[in-house]
């Protein structure tokens, strides 16, 4: 077991896993667009331990999200279910938390998530909520967006003649949550996976 290495899991479309030493990525593996997450994650997992020669990492990232329910609960599964395998911590980071870390120079930040029923999910950078792209807020001066609605809120502000800055990236760096999940351990925080659902699932229990 390496306990400087963290294997940082994101279930979303921009995601996959990643090995991280330190402050750079060794191994990464992307999900492919509509890979089933539950049946496909454990592979690249599997993947980039073989490849790497590790036996085990000493953390583990899962991202919390917000994004599909079925995908969250899957990654977080895996994560959990690893971490008792390996006896290793596995705290549960949101991607506003992540791309926080990792662009929180760049102030005032958005974070930006495509969500379903064309809306978006926008934190600033945390919380995160869900709304109509139409009823953005105001842009701060200097505002920087960073996710994967980036360019749509971006084109929306300029319609009200408002700038914005979009940041490289439709996900955070896996180096951003394990940097998270290392200043977690770091400040002794119990590892929690909680799902950060923001709106209700669509699927509904049959009526009684």
């Amino acid at each position: 077991m390496a306990g400087h290495i963290c294997l940082v899991l994101h279930g979303a479309a921009h995601g996959g896993a990643a090995l991280v030493d330190d402050q750079a990525i060794i191994a990464r593996a992307t999900l492919s667009a509509g890979a089933d997450v539950a049946a496909t994650l454990p592979v690249l997992v599997a993947g980039l331990l073989s490849r790497s020669g590790l036996a085990a990492p000493g953390v583990i990232a899962a991202c919390t999200g917000p994004g599909s329910f079925t995908s969250l609960r899957a990654t977080l599964a895996l994560a959990a279910g690893l971490a008792m395998a390996w006896t290793i911590p596995a705290h549960g980071i949101t991607v506003a938390d992540a791309f926080a870390d990792q662009f929180g120079h760049q102030a005032p930040l958005w974070v930006t998530i495509m969500a379903r029923s064309n809306r978006i999910f926008l934190g600033q950078p945390t919380p995160m909520r869900g709304l109509d792209p139409r009823d953005l807020p105001d842009a701060p001066p200097g505002l920087h967006v960073a996710g994967d609605a980036a360019a749509l809120v971006h084109a929306l502000l300029a319609q009200r003649g408002q700038g914005a800055t979009i940041l490289p990236g439709d996900a955070p760096s896996p180096v951003a949550f394990a940097r998270v999940a290392r200043h977690m351990a770091a400040s002794g925080r119990p590892p929690v996976l909680e799902p950060a659902y923001i709106d209700q699932p669509e699927a509904r229990l049959p009526a009684a």
